[in-house]
């Protein structure tokens, strides 16, 4: 990845020590080791909060799990264009016809729809920077999450299930 990541709002780079630092003031920009972190990687990504819901690092796999409020007309529109070659762990087609189904609308704060759209953008993209699976979406109602459990073996052995399905894989 390259050492320099150019944006707007901040302009940032990374020294060659690896402090993350903003161009323009050339000052250190500090921000939690979580948020910048991504797997054993000590390379910056993005300093912003986009964290995945879910990163299985051994796996090399974002999981994201869509509440309905995910399901917007600017994610619509985020999502229409996208290349098609762009390979992911979702069904762009079913995604989309979920967004128009649904067409939730949070406004507050004021442009909530298109950041949280923007973010789920920069999350299905991460994987082609940063060498990962492409990023699963689960939808919140497809299955009572809940009633899951980590301990229970045909638990697990059900979500890895609904992993491949959901993402199209077969390994």
């Amino acid at each position: 990845m390259p050492r320099d990541v150019n944006r707007r709002k901040p302009n940032l780079s990374t020294s060659q020590s690896g402090v993350l630092r903003n161009v323009e003031t050339d000052r250190p920009v500090h921000c939690r080791q979580s948020q910048c972190n991504w797997g054993k990687s000590t390379q910056t990504l993005f300093c912003i909060s986009i964290k995945p819901y879910f990163l299985a690092v051994e796996a090399k796999l974002i999981v994201e799990f869509d509440e309905s409020q995910h399901f917007t007309l600017p994610r619509k529109v985020a999502l229409e264009n996208y290349p098609e070659q762009l390979e992911l762990g979702f069904d762009r087609r079913r995604w989309i016809d979920l967004c128009k189904k649904i067409n939730a609308e949070d406004n507050d704060p004021l442009h909530r729809d298109e950041q949280r759209a923007w973010y789920d953008t920069l999350r299905d993209f991460v994987p082609l920077v940063r060498g990962l699976k492409p990023t699963t979406r689960l939808f919140a109602r497809d299955f009572i999450w809940c009633s899951l459990d980590p301990n229970n073996p045909s638990s697990l052995e059900k979500f890895e299930k609904i992993l491949k399905k959901t993402s199209g894989r077969t390994e």
